[in-house]
């Protein structure tokens, strides 16, 4: 049970991370008043919630048996 967790959480880091650098490619652009304020607001929170899957994907492994 724990293995099928680990690869939900894995899914939804590389999820995550692949919006985060989309988001990333956004902001080295061109300034765009409104949506470059908009875009920057959303990598931070893709950053708050990759940070939030890896504290889980290690919580996780602490949690299978040795």
């Amino acid at each position: 049970m724990a293995g099928e967790h680990l690869k939900t959480l894995d899914s939804a880091l590389e999820k995550a991370r692949e919006h985060r650098r989309a988001l990333a490619a956004k902001l080295a652009g061109d300034y765009n008043r409104g949506q470059t304020e908009s875009w920057r607001d959303q990598f931070v929170q893709t950053q708050q919630a990759i940070d939030a899957l890896l504290r889980a994907i290690e919580d996780e492994k602490a949690l299978q048996p040795k």
